[in-house]
C-alpha cells in the first residue's frame, strides 16, 4: 500500500496509490470497518474492484476482528448471489484490506426510498434470491446476521448480490489464526434482530434462523413500505423500546393494512417471522422453495406482466 494511506489513515488514499495489485480510481463508499475505493488491476486493465480498507484511526482489537473475519467468511461462499472476494491483505503498517467484486447497481435502501414499497412479484423475486445466497453461506457454516436493505444490491440486468459479511459468524471449525467475532456481544442491526438475538433466552440458540427471522422483516417492508415493528403512526421505535417490540409485538397480517393482499404470501411473511426459532422455515432453502411457488401462483392470477427492470 502506498506510503499516503499509511501515515495518515485511509481517507488520505487518492488516485493512482496502490493498494496490493490494485491502482485505486475514486472513493466510493464509507461505513463503520472502513472506506471503500474504487480500484482498477493494474496488469488486467479491464478488471475493476471495490477496495475495503480498515479505517486506521481504529484499530481495536473487535474491529480488527470484524474486518478480518468478513475476508475469512468471504474466502469460504461462492455463489452469484453473494459479492465475490477477489484479494486480501495487510499493508506494512498493519491495515488491512480485501478488494471484492465491484457490484455497480442500488440499494434496495435506495429503492424504497424511491418507490415507497416494491411490486409482489419483484419482492417475493428479490428475497427469494438472497435467500439463495444466504443458504450457500449457511451450508458451510456461515451466518450473515446482519440482512438489512443496505446489505442487498440490484445490478443493472437485476442481480440480487448480498453484501457486508463483517459481523457473519462461522459456527464450523475455522483456522486457529482466525480473529473472530466476540461471543456475547448482540450482533447486528436492531431492527432486523430475531427475538433471540434480541434477548439470550435459556435453552434458545441464537443460529441460522435469525437470518430467516431478519429475512421476513425485510420482506415485509418491501411489500408494506413500513418496518413491520413501526408504532401505529409508522414512526420506528429506538433503543430497547425496539428491542421490547420485536420480542412482544405480533407483526401486523399484511391482508389488513394492503387491500387485496394474498393470504398465501402473508402466511410465508408471518412464518419467517414467528418469535419462535422452531416455527420458522427450518432453512433458507426452504425460504427460497416457498417465495418462489408463492410468485408463481400469484403471477398466474394476474393479467400477463409488462416486462421491467427493478434496478
Amino acid at each position: 500500500m502506498s506510503s499516503a494511506a499509511g501515515q495518515g489513515g485511509t481517507q488520505r488514499l487518492k488516485p493512482t496509490d496502490v493498494v496490493g495489485n490494485y491502482e485505486i480510481i475514486r472513493p466510493i463508499g464509507a461505513g463503520g470497518m472502513g472506506q471503500v475505493f474504487l480500484a482498477q488491476h493494474r496488469t488486467i486493465r479491464a478488471r475493476r474492484a471495490a477496495i475495503k480498507v480498515a479505517h486506521d484511526r481504529d484499530r481495536s482489537e473487535r474491529s480488527t476482528a470484524e474486518f478480518y473475519n468478513e475476508i475469512e467468511t468471504l474466502s469460504r461462499i461462492r455463489h452469484p448471489n453473494v459479492v465475490s472476494l477477489l484479494d486480501a491483505g495487510e499493508d506494512g503498517a498493519g491495515t488491512f484490506w480485501m478488494a471484492l467484486e465491484y457490484i455497480e447497481g442500488r440499494s434496495l435502501s435506495d429503492l424504497l426510498r424511491e418507490e415507497g414499497r416494491l411490486l409482489i412479484e419483484d419482492a417475493l423475486l428479490i428475497c427469494a434470491e438472497i435467500a439463495d445466497g444466504v443458504a450457500a453461506a449457511h451450508e458451510i457454516g456461515v451466518l450473515h446476521r446482519d440482512i438489512k436493505p443496505a446489505n442487498v444490491i440490484v445490478t443493472p440486468d437485476d442481480q440480487i448480490k448480498v453484501v457486508d459479511f463483517g459481523i457473519a459468524k462461522l459456527t464450523r471449525e475455522v483456522p486457529a489464526n482466525a480473529h473472530m467475532t466476540q461471543d456475547g456481544m448482540v450482533k447486528g442491526t436492531t431492527a432486523f434482530l430475531s427475538p433471540e438475538a434480541v434477548v439470550r433466552v435459556p435453552g434458545v440458540t441464537a443460529d441460522h434462523r435469525q437470518d430467516v427471522f431478519a429475512l421476513g422483516v425485510l420482506l415485509f417492508l418491501l411489500l408494506a413500505g413500513r418496518h413491520p415493528f413501526a408504532e401505529p403512526d409508522g414512526s420506528m421505535p429506538q433503543g430497547n423500546d425496539l428491542g421490547q417490540r420485536i420480542l412482544m409485538i405480533k407483526e401486523p397480517w399484511l391482508p389488513h393494512i394492503l387491500h387485496g393482499f394474498p393470504e398465501d404470501v402473508a402466511r410465508i411473511v408471518s412464518k419467517m417471522m414467528m418469535k419462535a426459532p422452531n416455527d420458522r422455515y427450518a432453512t433458507m432453502r426452504e425460504v427460497a422453495a416457498a417465495l418462489r411457488e408463492a410468485r408463481a401462483r400469484f403471477l398466474q392470477n394476474q393479467p400477463t406482466p409488462h416486462l421491467r427492470s427493478i434496478a
